[in-house]
């Protein structure tokens, strides 16, 4: 019979030398994430996460419209704001073949980016790493009246070694992030080491 007590020492063990490897572990960047849905008669943009990267200067801002044929997506007042923080971007030039199309209505934090002129801006009040949100809504629109082309863009933003990602999932679902490295190998070591713990005790009863 095995004892209960043995078990949770032992995996009590196992759980701190591996937490220990996890901590060394690289953590999740951050990302922003931006949804491109038809919602009804209506298409609905949303942006979501937040950002850790190194700034590259401040830009001019006008928000709420999309240019699919720049990768143009902002969103905020329709307004020009003179000074925002501006990030590099690297990614597609274009997530379809619209020209520009302003949004019906727009809320939340003034986010806007560029693929073809490399571009990705913020509030420069923006502290990093704290939370984005914005939506914008372009009523009586479908992706093709917008000229979006359907699928998955991956951007960098940032540059040198401070860099993170914004994904744009435009008419297909947002995918769930895969498990972190350190999660994965908590998983690997830690069950068969427990199996492992399980023979060697029975065998020791035998």
């Amino acid at each position: 019979m095995l004892h209960l007590r043995s078990i949770r020492v032992f995996l009590a063990t196992v759980m701190g030398s591996l937490l220990g490897i996890a901590a060394m572990a690289p953590t999740a960047q951050a990302a922003v994430i931006v949804s491109i849905q038809q919602v009804g008669a209506d298409v609905v943009a949303t942006a979501s996460g937040s950002i850790n990267a190194a700034s590259s200067g401040t830009i001019g801002f006008v928000g709420d419209f999309v240019t699919p044929t720049s990768a143009v997506l902002t969103f905020g007042p329709s307004v020009v704001v003179p000074a925002t923080t501006s990030y590099n971007l690297s990614g597609p030039s274009s997530f379809g073949g619209g020209s520009i199309t302003f949004a019906t209505s727009s809320i939340g934090n003034s986010i806007g980016f560029s693929g073809a002129s490399g571009f990705f801006i913020l509030p420069t009040a923006y502290i990093q790493g704290s939370a984005l949100s914005a939506t914008d809504t372009f009523a009586a629109q479908t992706l093709a009246s917008l000229g979006i082309t359907t699928g998955i863009y991956n951007y960098t933003v940032g540059s040198g070694g401070s860099t993170d990602t914004l994904r744009i999932f435009a008419g297909v679902p947002v995918t769930v992030a895969v498990p972190e490295p350190a999660t994965i190998v908590l998983g690997a070591v830690a069950l068969p080491a427990l199996g492992m713990f399980v023979w060697k005790k029975r065998k020791t009863a035998d």
